[in-house]
């Protein structure tokens, strides 16, 4: 057993860097709990744009099984991103 690592990405229209903060990868579920929060802070580009998405995908590994292994959400004029739960089972 041990901790699960979990390795992500990210992908969409929205650009990293500038519309968000993508954290880095990867994620570490400690052992003896079943989730880890990642956060995604939307950064404020004063621009005027359309709305833009970003996707969280979590890669595979032997070490675990996705129930689904991406989401997306959009960014609305600087809004903070949702969050979206993600099950891995090891």
């Amino acid at each position: 057993s041990g901790d699960l690592v979990v390795p992500f990405s990210f992908t969409g229209t929205a650009t990293p860097g500038s519309d968000y903060t993508a954290p880095a990868s990867p994620a570490v579920i400690p052992n003896g709990t079943t989730y880890v929060d990642v956060f995604v802070p939307v950064l404020d580009d004063d621009q005027l744009e359309r709305e833009e998405t970003v996707t969280f995908n979590i890669l595979p590994s032997e070490a675990y099984s996705l129930a689904a292994g991406s989401a997306t959400t959009s960014i609305l004029a600087s809004d903070l991103i949702p969050v979206s739960s993600f099950a891995v089972t090891q």
